[in-house]
């Protein structure tokens, strides 16, 4: 402490100290002028009050000097006192105490008596400022009731020690509680005094070697858990741990009950260094009463950094001469007397040991002076007197005796090694009469292993079954993580959808394979409709790998992967066949100049369906190669946001939905690129469709199923990639649009595009009626100014001319290949020069005036003459 300041409080105390009550400055014993003895006196100071009552400690003093006054071998010629004072656990106060006593005051001439040493003040608060500036009082200070991790520092406390183990030994029982029930998420309420702030410190570095999160909220002590917001309790926690001092946990109880949080669902954990019955003490602060209090606290935890309870049930007799079951009787009679009406308090008898402690000391420094043969003697010591100082902190700094709260030894820092960690459970239990209390029940010990690890052991009769009822361990607040996938209801329709769709695209080929040299079938050039076909299948095959129920991340990002590989091969097969023969039709039919048009081979139209796919390769490659690079080729955990929490059972456990998604900024650009320009692709074969949809002749009138096909397509594909794009964390929604979507459109173009060439090829197997108009009335078609009738006689007539050119390609096929290129030439040539004759509105109905309507090249399965070609 700065010197200055030192000497500010020093002129100012004489002011301070008037006015202070009588109940305090009590002298015990009380001196005795009969004595012939030399009375020696220590200033206690405690706690009656403020932030803590430690009232109760004096009991353990005042037993310890009655015991010492009375022992002839100890103290020789010299009685020991004490004078009291109250710190009332706060700084300022705390100094103001100290001073009262070490100065000297007219009005108390007895209570102005040189002071031997100090001991107190009360708790760490009131503790740290007058320990850190007794050592200029050449004062030993003890202290029997703090614990603060400040006080083990000494360079600013020069002649501290502290008979309880420092409070940051207490963070590895809370370490091993948490570790022992499995806990990995807990919320600190903490005071802002370095009591427990630093404590916390050491619980959270502790906790994060095991991978436990926490939540902290601090607040200050003169605003109390008003600083902690409208939610003191993190509403995300279930295990919270409370590091106030007893006058700020009252209150949190208070809210705790006001929330509801209770075991089995929530779990507090206390300090079990509070006073007996402080959740009973009623203030103006608090907001519920007593018994609410109560209810909130069955099963709460509450833990200690001292083991004193452990000697004080046994018989072993200590150095003082008297066992812990003899101390209890002799504490008694110093229980709610007066004038201080002290409580009973479990430091009572670290206090005990503390003023032990001090005897010793006194007693062997009496003797060194003495073996000095020098005419100073102890009661001759001054506040300026560095010599007995030094001497009386050297035997204490040398103690090493059996007290009643186990060894007593100091390590350099004078503050006393911590051995066993107690670990204590509010119970309401039976007494005597057979009603019930709530009260504190030891239930297990954590201990230090010495190799820096700490181990829970439950006392003889302790287990996880009687301290949880029903097994019922708090269950944390962490959220159970649990991937999910579609559901196996969803898998298996789709899976039979798919199987089905699969079947109905082998049929069509198989029946494409089979017909194909039918007149109906050669018309809608069969070739091409393999690859249809072939499409659908591999359409139909995403379905499978849409659908795999698999929480495997490796495997949903290879189906991430692959997957847009199937949609775009098959698509570009099925639906850019579809689109060229749509060109085709086109072609044909909107040619104002046919004879100079070059036909249309289904190889060409094959060659441009592969042109696509390799677009589609190329721009699959480049995400591939770019995302695998980056590392991106992963799948994304998030939120299930069809069914994102549940919580259930007793313990209200939360269980958090997730699943994995394809997604990155990379992957919705590229594909964005290729579902665009396929989109641009299904815009184009729109608006063919459209364009022939007029075409009068049955083997070239796909155009109006096609048509009808790609709008549904259109609209479905549209809602498929929305959908995809926008409900990918809807699991099973968005593979059910997705799917569905596949396998309607899918559908569709196979059902369109070969399910009319089944009808007609059985209505009509020979094909005599591929030529016939829509309708078997007349027909005025307008063109222009001309008006062209169609009756049956020419109808026969046409069915004639097909006959009699069936037979010539018959005969061309038994004849050689110079006949059959002389026949083609001549019946192209026929057929072109009706043709330029021939208008297109003609062309388009289906009226061409000449027999010659179809003619075939050695290959039956693709059509020559650029009319037929579809």
């Amino acid at each position: 402490m700065d010197t200055a300041l030192v000497f500010l409080l020093l002129m100012a105390t004489p002011a301070l100290c008037r006015g202070q009550s009588d109940r305090f400055l009590q002298t015990y014993p009380p001196y005795d002028d009969a004595d012939p003895r030399t009375p020696l006196t220590f200033a206690l100071l405690q706690s009656f009050g403020g932030n803590y009552d430690g009232s109760g400690s004096v009991a353990g003093v005042q037993v310890a000097l009655d015991l010492i006054n009375n022992d002839p071998d100890l103290l020789p010629g010299y009685t020991l006192h004490y004078t009291l004072t109250d710190s009332q656990c706060n700084r300022t106060v705390g100094l103001k105490a100290l001073f009262q006593q070490l100065l000297s005051d007219p009005q108390n001439p007895d209570d102005s008596r040189i002071k031997i040493s100090v001991m107190g003040s009360g708790c760490s608060v009131a503790t740290e400022p007058t320990a850190e500036i007794s050592h200029f009082y050449n004062l030993p200070h003890i202290s029997c009731v703090s614990s603060s991790t400040e006080l083990a520092d000494r360079v600013r406390f020069k002649s501290y020690f502290q008979l309880l183990p420092s409070e940051a030994d207490i963070a590895p029982a809370y370490f091993g509680v948490i570790r022992q029930y499995d806990w990995r998420h807990v919320a600190l309420i903490v005071q802002n005094e370095n009591l427990f702030t630093v404590t916390m410190d050491r619980l959270k570095a502790l906790l994060q070697t095991i991978n436990v999160t926490y939540s902290e909220k601090i607040f200050e002590s003169d605003e109390g858990i008003a600083g902690l917001g409208d939610e003191p309790f993190d509403p995300d926690a279930r295990i919270f741990i409370i590091a106030t001092y007893a006058i700020h946990a009252r209150p949190l109880l208070c809210e705790a009950f006001a929330e509801g949080l209770r075991y089995p669902q929530h779990l507090l954990l206390t300090y079990a260094w509070y006073s007996a019955g402080w959740w009973e003490v009623d203030t103006e602060n608090l907001t519920c009463s007593s018994d609410d209090r109560i209810s909130v606290l069955p099963r709460t935890l509450s833990l200690l950094q001292f083991d004193f309870l452990q000697h004080l049930n046994n018989s072993v007799a200590t150095t003082s001469g008297i066992t812990g079951a003899e101390y209890l009787d002799l504490e008694e009679p110093h229980i709610g007397v007066e004038p201080l009406y002290l409580s009973q308090l479990e430091y009572a008898p670290y206090c005990y040991d503390a003023t032990w402690t001090l005897a010793y000391a006194l007693n062997r420094t009496i003797r060194e002076l003495e073996s000095r043969n020098e005419t100073f003697r102890l009661e001759d010591f001054t506040y300026s007197n560095n010599d007995i100082m030094t001497t009386i902190f050297s035997y204490i700094e040398q103690s090493d005796f059996t007290g009643i709260t186990g060894p007593v030894a100091f390590s350099d820092l004078g503050i006393r090694a911590v051995n066993t960690l107690r670990v204590m459970q509010f119970r309401n239990i039976t007494i005597g009469n057979g009603t019930q209390r709530l009260d504190w029940v030891e239930i297990a010990h954590v201990i230090p292993d010495g190799d820096g690890g700490f181990n829970f052991q439950y006392l003889p009769g302790e287990s996880d079954a009687t301290t949880w009822p029903n097994g019922l361990v708090p269950y944390d607040g962490v959220p159970i993580k649990r991937v999910v996938t579609v559901e196996v209801g969803l898998v298996v329709v789709f899976y039979i959808l798919a199987t089905a769709g699969i079947l109905f695209a082998l049929v069509c080929i198989i029946f494409n394979a089979v017909y194909r040299k039918r007149k109906l079938i050669r018309l809608s050039s069969p070739k091409l409709n393999y690859l249809i076909g072939i499409g659908a299948m591999i359409l139909y095959v995403d379905i499978y790998f849409s659908v795999v129920p698999t929480t495997n991340p490796e495997a949903v990002a290879a189906l991430c992967t692959l997957t847009p590989w199937l949609t775009a091969i098959g698509y570009s097969l099925c639906y850019g066949t579809v689109g060229a023969k749509m060109w085709r039709v086109y072609y044909i039919f909107n040619n104002p100049t046919p004879k100079r048009k070059k036909a249309l081979k289904d190889w060409m139209l094959a060659l441009a369906v592969g042109g696509l796919i390799l677009i589609d390769i190329t721009i699959l490659l480049t995400y591939t190669a770019v995302e695998g690079y980056r590392g991106n080729l992963i799948a994304n955990k998030v939120p299930n946001r069809e069914n994102m929490r549940d919580v259930d059972g007793e313990l209200e456990r939360i269980t958090d939905y997730f699943v994995y998604i394809c997604d990155s900024r990379a992957r919705d650009a590229f594909l964005g690129v290729l579902y665009g320009y396929k989109g641009v692709l299904q815009i184009v074969t729109l608006i063919l469709s459209f364009s022939t949809r007029k075409v009068k002749v049955k083997g070239l009138n796909d155009a109006k199923y096609i048509l009808a096909a790609i709008y549904v397509a259109s609209i479905v594909l549209a809602v498929v990639i929305v959908s995809t794009y926008s409900l990918k964390e809807l699991v099973n929604v968005s593979a059910a649009v997705f799917c569905a979507g596949f396998f309607i459109g899918t559908t569709v173009i196979l059902g369109l595009v070969f399910g009319p060439k089944m009808v007609g090829l059985y209505k009509d197997p020979q094909g005599e009626k591929v030529f016939q108009k829509t309708t078997s009335k007349s027909v005025d078609t307008q063109l222009g100014n001309t008006k062209v009738n169609t009756d049956s006689a020419d109808t026969e007539y046409l069915r004639k001319r097909v006959r009699e050119l069936e037979t010539m390609v018959a005969n061309q096929q038994n004849g050689t290949s110079g006949s059959q290129d002389h026949h083609s030439s001549r019946a192209g040539t026929a057929l072109e020069d009706r043709a330029h004759h021939t208008s297109p509105q003609q062309l388009r109905n289906g009226d061409l005036p000449w027999p010659e309507r179809t003619i075939w090249d050695n290959d039956p399965d693709e059509p020559v003459t650029a009319i037929t070609e579809c």
